[in-house]
């Protein structure tokens, strides 16, 4: 009896089509969690990923695009760190050649009520295509910079998923 009641339902998953980001962008064109990521896209498409640190020290890693001619925008949300970008910061996906930003290239900003509860430091516009490259088939990445009291900061995330929900960003918004 068992073993009719697995292959009954073996038989019925193997019905079941599996679902690619495409078929999710039409079904659910306002959220979408995959992995270690999650993106909300809002009434005019404009979309946000992001991931929190499992180890629960309040870093953030987040990625945006307004609409899809818009420029991507990293983040990095430093919980209660206060960065110091003066030496700029460095981004490592698996274990590659660390990219190093010089603080040209970086803008820092302070939590501000509703919209950004904490500080973040966000790379610059012309930069984004270089760094998403890799984000896009790497595993893992590392941020490391120093905070204002000069110590060295740095956290690491899972980049499980984030194809995915990238994919199905560019679905949503015509692309």
């Amino acid at each position: 009896m068992r073993t009719r009641i697995i292959i009954i339902i073996v038989a019925m998953l193997a019905l079941v089509p599996m679902v690619s980001a495409k078929s999710i962008c039409v079904g659910s064109e306002f959220g979408m969690v995959s992995h270690d990521y999650r993106a909300v896209c809002n009434a005019a498409k404009s979309c946000v990923v992001d991931t929190f640190n499992p180890l629960g020290v309040g870093f953030s890693f987040s990625i945006s695009r307004k609409n899809a001619d818009a420029a991507w925008i990293i983040a990095f949300k430093t919980g209660t760190v206060q960065p110091d970008l003066s030496e700029g910061i460095e981004i490592t996906v698996d274990d590659g050649e660390a990219m190093r930003i010089p603080f040209e290239f970086l803008l820092k900003q302070q939590a501000s009520g509703d919209t950004l509860k904490a500080p973040a430091i966000m790379i610059d516009k012309t930069l984004t295509d270089i760094v998403m490259e890799p984000l896009l088939s790497g595993k893992q990445l590392r941020w490391q910079y120093t905070d204002v009291k000069a110590k060295a900061v740095s956290a690491d995330f899972s980049l499980k998923g984030l194809g995915a929900i990238i994919e199905w960003i560019n679905c949503v918004q015509g692309q």
